[in-house]
C-alpha cells in the first residue's frame, strides 16, 4: 500500500473583525438582506408573515387612496368649471324685490308702504351694487346685507337671498321714522330709538315730521368719522322727547299744534320744552317716568293743555311762554316768540 503522504490539513479559524460588514453583503444591519428582513420579519411563525396576500391588500388600500383623492380633486375642479359655465349663461341683472313694511291701514294685496320713493329706489341701489348675476356667488348677497344694515332702516335683517327666476329677495323689520333732530345746521332723521336713519345724497327729511332741536350731543360717528346709521343718539334726551311726542301724537286735537321739543334747557335742569306752530313754548317739565318733586303728573299736564284748547283756542293759549308743570300755571308774557323749528 501506498504510504499516504498526505499531511493533515490544518484548520485556520479567522476571526471576523467586529462590525466589518462587505460592501453588498447580504449580513449585517445594512445589507440588502436586512432590508428585506425588515419589511417581512414577523417572528418564525409563517402565520404572522404577510406573504403575497398581505402585499395586495396594502397595494389595493394604496391605489384607493389614490383613487379618492383623484376623483376629488376632479370633482372640485369639474365644479367650479360647471359654475361659471352655468354663470356665464345668466348675464342679467337680478331683480331686487324688497318685502316693504306697510303702511297703516295697508294690506299685502294693496302693498302701501309708508316707506318714502327715494328711500326706496336708494336701498335697491345698494342692494344692485353688490350683487352679481351669477347663482353661486354667497359672497355678494353677504356684502349686500351689510351694506343694509349699515344704513340704520333695519332692526333686525331677515334675509337677502336668491329665488326662481334671477330674482333677490329682502326681508327684515324695519325702523320708522320718528323726528327730525336738527344740530350744527344739519338735520338727521331718527327713529323711535334714536336712531339715525340714512337718506339718499341731496335729500331732506320729510317736513310733516316733529323737529328736535338743540340736543346736548352730536351725532353719533362712526370709526371712520362719518354718520354712524342705526346708531341711537347718544345720551337721553332726543329718545326723552320722542317718548313725549309720541305720547302727544295720540291726541290729533293737541298735535295738530305742535312743530316739535327745543332740547336746550334739558342740560342744566332736564326739562323739556314743546314748541307749537307759532313758535311759542310751552314747557312740560321732567321727561316722562321721571317725575321731580312738586311737579304735577303727566295726565295733568295733558289736560291743561287740552283746557287751553277749549278756553283759547291754542295748546299754548296764545303765549309765547306758558310752564304747565308746576302746581299753578305760570305765563311769562314777556318771552319772546322764536320761529317754529
Amino acid at each position: 500500500m501506498p504510504e499516504n503522504t498526505d499531511k493533515p490539513v490544518k484548520v485556520v479559524r479567522v476571526a471576523k473583525a467586529k462590525g466589518a460588514n462587505p460592501k453588498g453583503s447580504l449580513e449585517g444591519g445594512g445589507g440588502l438582506l436586512a432590508r428585506f428582513r425588515a419589511i417581512f420579519a414577523h417572528g418564525n411563525d409563517e402565520s404572522e408573515r404577510p406573504g403575497v396576500d398581505g402585499l395586495l391588500a396594502a397595494s389595493s388600500r394604496v391605489l384607493t387612496g389614490v383613487t379618492v383623492v383623484v376623483v376629488l380633486g376632479s370633482w372640485a375642479f369639474g365644479r367650479g368649471a360647471l359654475e361659471r359655465h352655468v354663470a356665464s349663461f345668466n348675464t342679467k341683472a337680478p331683480e331686487v324685490v324688497f318685502e316693504w313694511p306697510l303702511a297703516a291701514g295697508a294690506s299685502r294685496s294693496d302693498a302701501r308702504t309708508w316707506v318714502p320713493k327715494p328711500v326706496q329706489n336708494d336701498l335697491t341701489r345698494v342692494v344692485q351694487e353688490h350683487i352679481t348675476s351669477s347663482p353661486f356667488d354667497q359672497a355678494a348677497l353677504v356684502r349686500a346685507a351689510e351694506e343694509l344694515k349699515s344704513t340704520g332702516w333695519f332692526t333686525k335683517l331677515g334675509a337677502v337671498h336668491r329665488e326662481a327666476g334671477g330674482k333677490v329677495r329682502i326681508t327684515g323689520e324695519w325702523r320708522g321714522p320718528a323726528a327730525v333732530v336738527k344740530k350744527d345746521g344739519k338735520s338727521h332723521l331718527v327713529a323711535m330709538d334714536g336712531a339715525i336713519l340714512k337718506l339718499p345724497s341731496n335729500t331732506e327729511p320729510p317736513e310733516r315730521l316733529f323737529v328736535i332741536s338743540n340736543p346736548s350731543s352730536p351725532a353719533p360717528l362712526s370709526d371712520a368719522g362719518t354718520t354712524a346709521f342705526g346708531v341711537p343718539w347718544m345720551g337721553n334726551d332726543v329718545q326723552s322727547a320722542i317718548a313725549l311726542l309720541k305720547l302727544l301724537n295720540a291726541k290729533p286735537e293737541v298735535s295738530r299744534q305742535l312743530a316739535g321739543v327745543d332740547l336746550s334747557e334739558y342740560a342744566r335742569s332736564t326739562k323739556l320744552v314743546l314748541v307749537t306752530d307759532k313758535g311759542h313754548r310751552i314747557v312740560w317739565g321732567s321727561p316722562i317716568g321721571d317725575l321731580l318733586p312738586g311737579e304735577v303728573a303727566v295726565e295733568r299736564k295733558v289736560a291743561r293743555l287740552v283746557q287751553n284748547l277749549k278756553d283759547f283756542g291754542r295748546i299754548d293759549a296764545d303765549q309765547s311762554r306758558v310752564e304747565i308743570y308746576t302746581p299753578v300755571v305760570m305765563v311769562d308774557k314777556t318771552a319772546p316768540v322764536d320761529e317754529a323749528p
